[in-house]
């Protein structure tokens, strides 16, 4: 069973780094539109990064964010950091559907 799962490795790499490139230019698209809320800097390596928000607690944006438009996200003070970041993650297939209900959080 391992042997075949490395074999299938370098498909199974490039399919999850096409997906999370496609979501971080969803994602810059996304922050160019709401720039004025937040600001994001890309990834260097993996998945994960975090949005600052601007003029909003993060712990206040992910409550607000899950009861108007039915997004979980995780705010900073979860990994012991400051009340300003929301941790977004680059390597789900559902991406753009979260964003799209992520506009609806951010327009509320």
């Amino acid at each position: 069973l391992t042997r075949m799962a490395l074999k299938q490795s370098d498909a199974f790499m490039e399919r999850n780094r096409k997906l999370i490139d496609d979501n971080k230019i969803r994602m810059r698209m996304f922050v160019k539109h709401h720039g004025e809320s937040m600001e994001w800097h890309e990834p260097m390596a993996g998945p994960v990064s975090l949005i600052r928000m601007e003029g909003e607690s993060a712990t206040e944006f992910c409550d607000r964010a899950r009861k108007e438009a039915g997004v979980l996200l995780v705010p900073s003070t979860v990994f012991d950091m400051d009340d300003q970041h929301v941790r977004v993650g680059l390597g789900r297939k559902n991406f753009a559907a979260g964003l799209d209900q992520l506009k609806h959080a951010l327009s509320g």
